[in-house]
């Protein structure tokens, strides 16, 4: 239990850093919200402030421990000045009710068994993703934090995949924490965020107590597909900000949406969204739109449509700039590279395979579900688009048809189904297929069904005080709402069974169930986070001279001293980056002119481990019907050869028959 204990201490401490910071936000924007809305508000911030700081190259352990600190004083500060004994005993009056302890502990009572659960099993998993976690996102924050900015070599995902501020939030933890607690920030102290503001959310709307537990129940039963330590409920806590936030501030005037206010508070969550995973950026374009389109629906003015459009994307530039800047030589090479001639095509030998037919009612299991299948998902996109739809059929006197809240309540509504269409049917063939798409909708699920199922049921709620009548007949739709959020936790039971036992037996819940299991998989990963694999990759960086740049391919990318040298880490991901202008399939003596030119002399290359992916998977890859897929497995297979021509060519500096170090400017 001491560790449950030191977990739920560190969240108070950092819930009540965020809060203090979101609460500084509030008080600037005259606007308010329960608490866990605060801290999603101040999480934003934190955000922001990242991109500043990385931009700035200050981002080190002593700063982020500074915002901590800024935070903590503010929260007690404003704590002291709202204290007083009369205020006390109005609040012990008002939250201790019957009524109000009905709606509140069942809900609480089960977040506090989903919160000490996690902490005892998964806040230090026994299982990562060698291949993602090790040799990319782990290596994100503690670059950060050796070197001030998280900004890696153009060969890194960082800038395409994500621009690093899942990577900041980490690094709060890899300050001070054993590198094994890294994902507490996202599975256990994002998710209890979730679950937080969804309670809160739901005690503020007053629906009937009875439907409160399903409503909290939803997104701990829907399976995330948890493969690896990028964002995932840390989107879904801001994204159920964005979608809540506005709807339960917003009232008649419908100016309040025009209001610079309300600008500021999206700008700033879509920047955050932006910031954590670039695939966000379809959620924010979907979100944005179906707004823009409600604001033309309630005013009937083009002119103040467009200008409240340009305005929000204007916020949300400004917000996101500091993380743009970031990347700014990524943009300026691709630009260039675009315009002037490619002369290493890509497809050079190899064919990609035509892509099967998605079937989005297919019972067939997923590879990342647990048991779960696009079934289950469809049936959760089918019950948010009911929810919009309640929306047009539940009219009120507190809020009609045309009202600015009824604006936000049908965007945050609609944009799951639209965006879960458009994802598999027209992004899924750029990115590496639709079960990897399907998992980057994870987040977007979890957040908007019981958002959905919350609007939905005020709106049903209202609509009935409004007609005064309690019958059977007139809960119906309540209750099929309620049969409907009971039939998602039912459907999703196997699947949370499943999670449950493996975090417990296995310490994880990642996704690909086989290997996560395997003994020999839990005992490279226990290797890899010792302390004698961090001995292990430096001592073949340490023949590399200090202040030397270095190229470095290797799964335990984590443990590389990126103080000590300039290093150009490279993924499979990264080599997909559409502003490389590296000789693919081009000559070894090419290659070695590419980063010469780099002033990069020095190479470290991991080519034996059980983390390796086989030469038959890397082809497997060009042969991908997806195009992300096929550039990466084709970028990387040729890379690959390129190494081993440079090996061939070079001074080897040091070879212990799984690193190899070559001097590349030096030849035998």
């Amino acid at each position: 239990m001491f560790k449950v204990a030191t977990i739920a201490l560190l969240a108070l401490i950092y819930f009540s850093s965020l809060f203090g910071w979101g609460h500084l936000l509030e008080k600037s924007l005259r606007l308010s919200w329960p608490f866990p809305f605060t801290i999603c508000l101040g999480l934003s911030a934190w955000i922001f402030s990242g991109g500043i700081l990385n931009l700035l190259g200050i981002a080190y352990p002593l700063v982020l421990d500074g915002m901590v600190i800024f935070g903590l004083a503010y929260f007690a500060f404003a704590l002291v000045r709202s204290w007083n004994l009369k205020k006390f005993s109005e609040y012990r009056s008002l939250y201790c009710r019957k009524d109000v302890l009905l709606r509140f502990l069942p809900s609480a009572l089960a977040i506090f068994i989903v919160f000490v659960f996690l902490a005892h099993t998964i806040s230090s998993p026994q299982a990562f993703n060698y291949h993602d976690d090790f040799e990319k996102y782990l290596s994100h924050p503690i670059r950060m934090l050796a070197t001030g900015s998280v900004k890696g070599s153009r060969f890194s995902a960082l800038g395409s995949e994500t621009l690093g501020g899942q990577a900041f939030l980490q690094g709060f933890a890899l300050a001070h924490w054993p590198i094994g607690y890294v994902n507490s920030v996202d599975e256990v102290f994002a998710f209890l965020l979730c679950l937080m503001s969804i309670l809160s959310a739901s005690m503020r709307s007053e629906i009937p107590f009875w439907y409160i537990p399903l409503v909290v129940l939803v997104p701990i039963f829907i399976n995330p597909q948890y493969v690896n330590i990028s964002s995932l409920y840390t989107a879904s806590a801001i994204m159920i900000f964005l979608f809540l936030g506005p709807w339960m501030n917003l009232g008649e005037d419908k100016n309040t949406l025009l209001s610079w206010p309300f600008l500021t508070l999206l700008g700033l969550s879509y920047s955050a969204l932006i910031a954590l995973k670039t695939f966000f950026l379809l959620v924010i374009i979907t979100h944005f739109v179906l707004v823009l389109l409600g604001i033309f629906c309630l005013l009937h003015s083009t002119r103040i449509a467009m200008r409240w459009g340009m305005r929000t994307v204007l916020v949300t530039l400004l917000f996101s700039s500091p993380w743009i800047l970031l990347y700014r030589s990524n943009w300026i090479s691709w630009l260039s590279y675009i315009i002037g001639p490619q002369a290493y095509p890509l497809d050079s030998g190899f064919a990609g395979q035509t892509a099967p037919a998605i079937n989005l009612f297919s019972t067939e299991k997923l590879f990342y579900g647990f048991g779960t299948t696009f079934a289950h998902y469809t049936a959760t996109v089918l019950v948010v688009t009911l929810c919009c739809l309640s929306l047009f059929v539940y009219k009120t006197a507190v809020h009609p048809a045309h009202s600015p809240r009824k604006v936000m309540g049908f965007a945050t509504c609609a944009t799951a189904p639209i965006l879960y269409v458009v994802s598999i049917f027209i992004i899924t063939p750029i990115l590496t297929g639709p079960d990897n798409c399907l998992r980057y909708l994870c987040p977007v699920l979890i957040a908007a069904v019981p958002c959905g199922l919350i609007i939905a049921a005020t709106a049903i709620s209202e609509s009935m005080a409004l007609k005064r009548t309690n019958n059977l007949s007139s809960k119906i739709p309540l209750l099929t709402f309620a049969l409907l959020a009971a039939g998602l936790v039912v459907i999703f039971y196997e699947s949370l069974a499943e999670r449950a036992g493996q975090a417990y037996h296995f310490g994880s819940t990642l996704s690909f169930t086989e290997l996560a299991r395997d003994p020999l998989y839990l005992d490279y990963n226990e290797y890899a986070l010792s302390a004698d694999a961090k001995k292990y990759i430096q001592e073949a960086q340490f023949v590399v001279p200090a202040g030397k740049n270095l190229v470095a391919l290797t799964h335990l990318a984590m443990h590389l001293d990126y103080g000590r040298n300039r290093i150009l880490d490279i993924d499979p991901a990264g080599l997909a980056n559409p502003w490389l202008d590296f000789p693919f399939g081009g000559q070894v003596s090419e290659g070695i002119k590419y980063f010469i030119d780099l002033d990069t002399h020095y190479v470290l290359w991991q080519n034996k481990s059980p983390a390796i992916r086989p030469k038959q998977v890397l082809l497997e890859w060009t042969a991908s019907p997806y195009a992300r897929a096929h550039t990466m497995g084709v970028r990387t297979y040729q890379f690959i050869k390129t190494l081993r021509g440079m090996a061939r060519d070079s001074k080897i500096l040091y070879d212990n028959g799984s690193i190899l170090v070559m001097e590349i400017n030096s030849v035998r």
